[in-house]
């Protein structure tokens, strides 16, 4: 693994990192869906009951892999801050 030699490379490589987390994320959410189909199709005898929904709704909204809402303000911040820096304050350059 390289060492960022400045800051610009440094907020980059940070930004960068933040949106394979954030694409991580999408597959895992994917994945836990298609296990949890899986499984209730397997488990639950009928197609259409409570435990299955509330299983499914406790699963996608208590756990944090499925959460990406919290990666929102950082890759914000940091294309302020590297726009105030690095790009004049021009958010468009510095989002290219």
């Amino acid at each position: 693994m390289s060492i960022a030699t400045n800051w610009k490379r440094a907020f980059e490589k940070v930004y960068t990192q933040i949106k394979w987390l954030n694409a991580y994320a999408i597959i895992n959410n994917i994945a836990a869906q298609k296990i949890l189909k899986k499984f209730t199709k397997n488990t639950f005898n009928m197609k259409d009951n409570i435990l299955d929904k509330n299983l499914l709704y406790h699963i996608f909204n208590d756990f944090k892999f499925t959460n990406r809402d919290s990666m929102i303000p950082i890759s914000n911040d940091i294309k302020t801050v590297y726009a105030r820096y690095f790009c004049d304050n021009n958010l468009n350059k510095a989002k290219a």
